[in-house]
């Protein structure tokens, strides 16, 4: 059994050559049984990774834009299962014993090789020759079939277990985020891509590929001259996010926290050529970018990419020519999962970092299950959990985690509490008073005995700021219910043993009955941003010149979502509590902008520009 690191050209013919081998050894030992056993060659091509020419580095994109090859530990294969069905989906013996799949152990090599060239949509291949144990002479009864699962795990360790399985139950299987070492993608090594065969088709869409009656020989050297073709893809979708400055913009090298950052000036909108300012001494706000992360993951994906061959979304999502589709299908009850400021913490990128004249990326890539749509026209769907079935949000995020900051004459910068309320700008501290001036003539405190005893306004120290959710004045269900905005509440710390009266001298009930009076439906909340804490984010694009509701938001797997920052404009969305999970939302009238270019790899690549308002 051999292994080999293999590159293909789509010159209109395909035309292969192995660069290297390594040993593999499958369960049976690669013995031949008797004479009705035969030989199966099953060749695996990833046409998602594109290699470009032979000397190229991982991350270099090929010259057409479209597809980028994979990095090393992105290609590294550990483990495949292949499984075999007959004519009708039921699972077809290929082994004594009775098992319908076999399990094989690799190296986990990331060695690329090389090859001669233009590499426009196929990259790695993995070669193995499979022993089928015949009961016939010529051919296993009833063998039509097989689909392949990379990087799932062998024998005990494979994750959906060892029992034979229907294509309709493998097609039917999910594979959750983060359930096992094999699912979770990351840039660690230990790990490895999850990747099973990739659905396409030019009438009827499938997983499987044929095994035909000639395809099995009766030695090793003559199947692996005519082998089964199979085409994988990774499960996971890939992001990554750099800034891309625009003409004019001129960012500051400064240092923050004892460390050195860019900060970015911030101007009113746009197009503006107007720089916000403080309201005391009009320095000019700056951003310094914290961190970015994708938000609004998906918890489950199908095994095998889901589609509906009757879609009809206005765009080319279907590729039978490059063994490939873009656009898939969420499982129900699925369930998304957001981050809080303080988790937004991967690095962002720069511009035109060069490695052996090829553009690499310096930041940290983030990987997600693909999340698109229920729905079978691809519409663009906002959040709403109150129904799983259909309501959950294709809308996945980059989100980008900032602090505002004010620099000195020796560029030291200095994080800004801002606060608005009432359409007017605040410290923090002077918008709290000012809130509190609304209601402070139906709270009060009492002071002195007796006689003496008077009611006095309720004091400033007494309240605090708290997030919208905190305050139960907003929630996690409604797409604009105003998580971004804080509210006043009783400071327990200081009003931990006061009683509160109302304006006729009668006592609250509780200091539940204050905090309702402090925040209630009606009231006005203000933006807070705490210590300068604040987001910015981008409703991930899958396809540019999609329509607005067919496909246009929305992850795919096996794509690189490549989001470049051009400017940034505007406070954006406050951030009082930096450990409450955040639903990306833009407040209301606020002129906030982030224009982003986002550009998609296949590891595919289409470039688009937006402006987004806050």
């Amino acid at each position: 059994m051999k292994l080999s690191n293999l590159f293909w050209g789509l010159l209109g013919v395909m035309a292969f050559s192995a660069c290297s081998s390594d040993e593999i050894v499958p369960e049976n030992g690669g013995q031949a049984f008797d004479g009705q056993s035969r030989f199966l060659s099953v060749q695996i091509a990833n046409p998602a990774a594109i290699r470009t020419r032979a000397t190229v580095n991982p991350g270099q994109q090929d010259p057409t834009g479209e597809f980028e090859e994979g990095l090393a530990n992105e290609n590294a294969v550990k483990s495949i299962r292949f499984y075999f069905f007959k004519a009708d989906g039921s699972a077809c013996p290929v082994r004594r014993d009775g098992k319908s799949y076999y399990d094989y152990s690799l190296d986990g090599s990331d060695d690329l090789g090389s090859s001669e060239g233009n590499m426009s949509n196929i990259e790695e291949t993995v070669k193995a020759v499979l022993v089928i144990e015949t009961d016939q002479d010529d051919n296993v009864d009833g063998l039509k079939s097989m689909v392949a699962v990379l990087n799932g795990g062998v024998g005990d360790e494979f994750i959906w277990g060892d029992d034979n399985k229907t294509l309709t139950a493998l097609r039917a299987t999910i594979a959750e985020s983060g359930s096992t070492s094999y699912t979770t993608s990351t840039d660690s090594k230990d790990n490895f891509f999850l990747m099973t065969s990739s659905v396409f088709g030019s009438k009827k869409f499938c997983c499987e590929v044929a095994v035909s009656a000639d395809k099995l020989k009766t030695a090793p050297d003559l199947a692996t001259a005519d082998p089964v073709e199979i085409y994988v893809e990774r499960v996971y979708a890939k992001a990554r996010l750099y800034t891309e400055w625009s003409d004019g913009i001129s960012p500051k090298t400064v240092t923050y926290n004892n460390k050195t950052c860019t900060a970015v000036p911030l101007k009113k909108a746009k197009d503006s050529g107007e720089y916000l300012t403080t309201g005391d001494n009009d320095d000019v706000v700056y951003a310094i970018f914290n961190g970015w992360d994708v938000t609004g993951t998906i918890d489950q994906t199908y095994l095998f990419k889901k589609v509906d061959s009757n879609w009809e979304l206005g765009w080319t999502w279907n590729r039978p020519s490059l063994y490939r589709s873009y656009w898939a299908q969420n499982p129900a009850n699925t369930k998304l999962s957001y981050l809080s400021y303080n988790k937004i913490s991967k690095k962002i990128g720069t511009q035109g970092v060069v490695n052996n004249n090829s553009t690499s990326y310096d930041g940290e890539n983030v990987y997600c299950l693909e999340n698109a749509a229920n729905q079978n026209d691809g519409t663009r769907a906002s959040y709403d959990p109150a129904d799983p079935e259909n309501g959950l949000s294709n809308r996945t995020q980059a989100i980008v985690a900032a602090v505002l900051v004010t620099i000195d004459g020796d560029n030291i910068a200095t994080p800004l509490s801002l606060a608005e309320f009432g359409g007017t700008q605040y410290t923090e501290k002077n918008a709290l008073k000012a809130m509190l001036g609304f209601v402070n003539h139906e709270i009060y405190t009492k002071e002195g005995e007796g006689e003496e005893a008077k009611l006095v306004s309720i004091k400033e120290d007494m309240v605090k700021f708290v997030s919208g959710v905190e305050a139960g004045v907003a929630d996690m269900t409604f797409e604009d219910s105003k998580r971004y905005l804080s509210y006043l509440q009783l400071n327990e710390e200081k009003a931990k043993d006061v009683t509160f009266y109302k304006a006729d001298g009668s006592a609250y009930a509780d200091h539940t009955e204050v905090n309702k009076m402090l925040a209630n439906d009606k009231s006005v909340g203000a933006r807070v941003w705490s210590s300068g804490q604040t987001y910015y984010y981008t409703d991930i694009k899958h396809e540019e010149n999609a329509d607005e509701t067919k496909g246009k938001f929305g992850v795919v797997r096996n794509h690189i979502y490549d989001i470049a920052i051009n400017s940034v404009a505007g406070l954006g969305t406050p951030v009082l509590n930096p450990n409450e999970e955040i639903i990306p939302q833009k407040p209301k009238d606020d002129e906030t902008y982030l224009a982003a270019q986002i550009n998609i790899l296949s590891w595919r690549v289409v470039k688009q520009n937006i402006d987004l308002g806050w």
